[in-house]
């Protein structure tokens, strides 16, 4: 996406303004290419494909020229934006009314402020959609409007010890812009207060600055108070602050004061909570949020220092509300039967580590315990705060099914994704029970010779309970649709690989290490040992090729039965069992040739992770192998389970170095089309409209 933002400053060092540098970082990552135009530039820097241009106003430009820079600026820009968004001001909106107009593309407008001007109701008409963060944020009732509550970075504001503790005395905090909406003339009065009635040490720390002259009236009026009632020694007022330190200052604190009367959802409050601070907020955007201990119903001197007596002794960090923050955070929950298996668990971790990765807050629920030595779990980059392993020992496991549930009402996942037969049914039918707001459901395999009767039925009866179900392939689409599921539920969304996991192992293997002659040929197959995968068709061919070998990577309930196929075949000394393995980038280092002789296939990662290491295909002409190889031109396909053919293949791979050559070129080529990061943007493109159809944004 091409996005076009507008908004009052871009300097991630300002005291106000300051936190929404890293919105647009963010945006960043998730965008082809950004645009911002603001009113004033400071410090920024963003990467290449993030340009910033501003209209002038720190070089003092007057208000006429910085319309005309706007004009102009907005003009070259809009023509070539997929969509964009207005932050906070709707003047701008206003002023673009002849381009929105002209010209429609998707508009929204973020604005979070207790005041309706008649620019503000135009704006409304004329975007697409109003971003919000409650209610009260915007105070004009429209069916465009979209409450996603703020956004908070929870891994900056974090708890952590401060290099400046000072531990012997209370030490309470307020954050934000001097002005009489903040009612800090009720927290000072209340901390005459605490100084007549109680005898332990405290001090207030204010820090912030005004933005208008009568902030600076105000700012002058609240020092006159201090010192009128002797409180010079305990109030300090900090000043203005870059954004970038407000952790560091918080974490240095125990209490987190907070009176605004705006309503709008102030992100101080939920910054200090996410630093595990205790709380005290009379704003009323927090009374369903917060524990009553934590909200303040009146603002009077001695309620006001009872309650903050009340809260001096709570531990810190008041991981309770931290945890508040980051359950609202954490907008997708992934569950999946366990991390150990094959192509479906890959590819869970790799979505996994790309949001991560975006800054995009996940979580991880499991449904099985991990197998040693075949488990990805230490692959996957998420925090174990943010992961749960709940064990089923089946299907009607009670005490597990109470377990997921209060895991589900605890985490409040705006998302839910499910990937596997087990774990979607456990997610859909709990899903629905904690009314999560959307549930998408992989499949990943074509399961008509898998499936039971059974489980299809319960398919089709759940199927009711996900937004969408998402068909890694073509393949497995049509099994879907013949075995009842709605063809207008199910997005194709084709599996995606961590390429950079590939190309960048570190080191070769060495193929002596598995008893493989240097000179000699070697073959590789990467898969379960189950039936699905085919094993068992390659030891003809490996029998009439006289001096190569082929080294096994993986495990399953036939290996006992491969094994004892391939000493009967008398292929015991060319051919290596290796078991589960996680060294997959280094071993295909050392191969020559890959074969996946699959009778069915839903999509088949191992043939673009040998793609991307440049290792030339042979596999069957089944399922998702055809969505990803055009034959003789990327890699090769045989007629399923054509012994004769797989032999023709691989002697032609064998003697035909230029022909080998080519299709690793063009494989190479070819596996980008299935880089991770295009799976995942539209992975959330998928997420992000089915909250707008939630939402009434589209139908």
């Amino acid at each position: 996406m091409k996005l076009l933002i507008l908004t009052q400053k871009v300097d991630r060092e300002d005291d106000n303004l300051g936190a929404f540098y890293y919105w647009f970082e963010a945006c960043a990552r998730r965008a082809e290419s950004v645009v911002i135009i603001a009113n004033a530039v400071g410090f920024a820097s963003f990467p290449p494909h993030v340009s910033v241009y501003s209209l002038g106003k720190e070089h003092g430009f007057s208000r006429l020229k910085r319309i005309w820079r706007f004009l102009v600026l907005f003009s070259r820009h809009y023509a070539r934006a997929d969509a964009v968004l207005f932050h906070q001001i709707p003047e701008f909106v206003v002023a673009a009314a002849p381009f929105l107009i002209s010209l429609k593309k998707p508009s929204a407008l973020w604005y979070a402020h207790k005041s309706v001007t008649w620019k503000l109701r135009l704006a409304e008409k004329l975007v697409s959609f109003v971003f919000t963060s409650s209610c009260e944020g915007f105070r004009i009732h429209s069916k465009k409007v979209v409450v996603v509550g703020q956004a908070i970075d929870t891994e900056r504001f974090s708890p952590g010890k401060s290099p400046l503790a000072h531990p012997s005395a209370l030490r309470l905090v307020t954050i934000g812009r001097i002005s009489s909406v903040k009612n800090y003339e009720a927290l000072i009065r209340a901390c005459a207060e605490l100084k007549k009635t109680w005898g332990r040490q405290w001090v207030l720390t204010i820090a912030g600055g005004p933005l208008l002259p009568k902030d600076s009236f105000y700012l002058d009026s609240l020092k006159m108070l201090v010192s009128r009632l002797g409180l010079d020694r305990e109030i300090v007022f900090l000043g203005p602050l870059p954004y970038r330190e407000i952790p560091d200052i918080l974490r240095d604190h125990d209490l987190f004061v907070n009176l605004s009367r705006t309503g709008s959802m102030d992100k101080a409050v939920l910054e200090a909570m996410a630093v595990g601070l205790s709380v005290l907020t009379s704003n009323e955007a927090y009374r369903d949020i917060l524990p009553p201990q934590y909200f303040l119903v009146h603002q009077g001197p001695e309620f006001l220092a009872g309650r903050i007596k009340n809260l001096a002794d709570e531990s810190r960090p008041n991981l309770t509300l931290r945890r508040t923050v980051v359950s609202r955070a954490a907008t997708i929950t992934f569950v999946v039967n366990s991390l150990s298996g094959g192509g479906a668990e890959r590819l869970v971790v790799d979505e996994i580590n790309e949001c991560i990765r975006r800054g995009i807050p996940v979580r991880l629920i499991t449904l099985r315990p991990e197998k040693a030595g075949a488990s990805l779990l230490a692959e996957c980059r998420i925090a174990e705060s943010n992961r749960r392993n709940i064990v089923f020992r089946g299907m009607l496991d009670l005490s597990s099914w109470l377990r997921f549930v209060l895991t589900i009402r605890e985490w409040r996942p705006r998302i839910l994704v499910t990937h596997l037969w087990f774990a979607n049914t456990i997610g859909r039918v709990a899903g629905a029970i904690c009314r999560v707001p959307a549930i998408v459901s992989f499949e990943h395999n074509v399961y008509d010779a898998v499936k039971s009767p059974w489980q299809f039925f319960v398919d089709r009866m759940l199927q009711r309970f996900s937004d969408r179900i998402v068909a890694v392939s073509r393949g497995v689409c049509e099994s879907l649709v013949r075995h009842g599921i709605n063809r207008g539920k199910i997005v194709i969304l084709l599996n995606g690989v961590d390429l950079s996991r590939i190309r960048e192992r570190k080191g070769g293997m060495k193929r002596e290490k598995f008893g493989v002659p240097q000179g000699a040929f070697l073959f590789f197959f990467i898969g379960r040992l189950t039936r699905q995968k085919g094993l068992d068709v390659l030891f003809a061919p490996l029998r009439d090729i006289p001096g190569v070998f082929l080294l096994v990577a993986g495990d399953g309930e036939e290996r006992a039965r491969l094994e004892a196929l391939a000493e009967e075949y008398r292929l015991r000394e060319r051919v290596r069992f290796l078991g589960e393995r996680r060294d997959i980038p280094q071993l295909l280092s050392c191969a020559d040739c890959v074969l996946l002789p699959s009778r069915w296939e839903g999509f088949g990662i191992a043939a673009v992770e040998a793609m991307a290491a440049g290792v030339p295909v042979i596999a069957s002409d089944v399922g998702g192998f055809r969505e990803i190889i055009i034959s003789g031109t990327n890699g090769v396909l045989v007629p399923l389970g054509d012994v004769d053919a797989f032999k023709r293949e691989m002697e032609r791979m064998m003697r035909d170095a230029g022909f080998r050559r080519a299709i690793s070129r063009n494989a190479l080529l070819r596996a980008r089309d299935f880089d991770i990061l295009h799976h995942v943007d539209q992975f959330l493109t998928m997420l992000s409209l089915i909250e707008y159809r939630h939402a009434g944004i589209i139908s």
